[in-house]
């Protein structure tokens, strides 16, 4: 039963952010490995280093937008 809870809220991030669940799943969890998140419970994620969280944040974007303007 944790397990599908766990789904439960992964498939609601995905949906919120237009991704599959095995996306945010996987995200999620290398954050976690590199020490930016922890997990504590099903329903929660603690942020422990904002600052990476907010560099890999501004790194995405620049990529995006990086490969949206040579699509153009």
């Amino acid at each position: 039963m944790k397990r599908e809870e766990k789904e439960v809220i992964i498939g609601q991030i995905a949906e919120l952010l237009g991704l599959t669940i095995e996306t945010v799943s996987r995200q999620l969890t290398k954050l976690k490995a590199a020490g930016i998140i922890a997990l504590p419970s099903l329903r929660a994620v603690t942020i422990r280093n904002r600052a990476a969280l907010e560099a890999r944040a501004d790194a995405t974007a620049l990529l995006q937008n990086f490969f949206r303007t040579r699509r153009s």
